[in-house]
């Protein structure tokens, strides 16, 4: 049988578990702890103190970018903040990889600098649309929430 450690203050459950013995949870219960079983969801459970019965427990929101999903017993980030995070991952990525693009430009034009010769032409417009594509980008960096 799987027994659950919670906080006798709280009854919440500190997300550890074990399998023992009577005598050997006695033997190791820390210090405002206690040990139960018959536990089926420790996130969205909890002891009742008074009569130490298991019940429904919902947690504090993590943030107000969460909503509760009350058939799956969790929180989940509210679908336009998800949408905005997938925006800014999606311009941060694009972005990554056109700076990644531009270093041959680059090495191009600091070699023509060092060798006392003209920058290449086709060199310094790569470089140049390559950063005009970043600047469209960047707005998507800052997308909001809705």
């Amino acid at each position: 049988m799987t027994h659950w450690l919670f906080d006798l203050s709280t009854g919440l459950f500190t997300g550890r578990s074990i399998s023992a013995s009577d005598e050997f949870l006695a033997a190791n219960r820390p210090d405002g702890f206690d040990w139960i079983s018959g536990v089926s969801d420790s996130q969205s459970q909890r002891v009742d103190l008074q009569d130490r019965s298991i019940v429904d427990y919902k947690p504090p929101a993590p943030s107000d970018d969460h909503e509760w999903i009350p058939e799956r017993k969790r929180y989940r980030l509210k679908p336009a903040v998800a949408r905005a995070q997938a925006r800014r991952m999606a311009a941060q990525t694009q972005i990554e990889a056109l700076e990644l693009s531009s270093l041959r430009a680059l090495r191009e034009i600091r070699l023509a600098e060092v060798r006392g010769q003209p920058v290449p032409g086709q060199s310094a417009a790569r470089l140049d649309a390559i950063e005009r594509e970043i600047e469209a980008l960047r707005p998507g960096l800052n997308a909001d929430r809705g």
